[in-house]
């Protein structure tokens, strides 16, 4: 009976150490089949074209911007999903982190990241700060704008690290 309950005990105090991991983003699901994405957004349409052969496909879904990709070695499935804007629907987001949201708020849901780095948005000619969580059993990244959830990403597993 004390060895139940010491496990038991154990894994409570556990259980908030361990990593979340995401599979569903936005509505779509990693690993879905491009094809059946396509099939339910017909405007999606292929972005560009990595020389490593990563494709990313985008489309607007209402004020979201929704960007896939594919990795050379199943091109065929999804293999991360970002979503970019102000706003989403309800449930739309990563659990109930969902863009706009200040990111005094995302860092008390999500803890210190593993990585922060500043750079600038492209597109928007605004920096941004990217605060990474990968690695560590999580899968997750966020970009914020003018102290705002802008954007967020999954992957299945970390990327993989590049020396140069």
């Amino acid at each position: 009976m004390k060895l139940s309950v010491i496990t038991l005990l154990s894994l409570f105090f556990l259980l908030p150490l361990q990593a979340r991991h995401y599979f569903v983003l936005g509505g779509l699901k990693l690993g879905q089949k491009i094809s059946d994405v396509k099939a339910g957004f017909p405007k999606m349409k292929l972005v560009h074209t990595y020389p490593d052969g990563v494709k990313v496909f985008g489309f607007m879904n209402g004020k979201v911007q929704v960007l896939l990709e594919t990795e050379p070695k199943n091109p065929d499935f999804v293999w991360s999903i970002q979503i970019s804007g102000e706003a989403n629907e309800k449930h739309y987001g990563l659990d109930d982190t969902n863009l706009g949201l200040p990111v005094k708020e995302l860092l008390a849901r999500f803890g210190t990241p593993l990585e922060k780095k500043d750079g600038v948005n492209e597109i928007l000619k605004k920096p941004y700060t990217a605060y990474q969580y990968f690695g560590n059993d999580s899968n997750y990244s966020f970009e914020v704008i003018d102290r705002r959830l802008m954007s967020i990403k999954i992957l299945p597993t970390a990327p993989p690290k590049v020396e140069l």
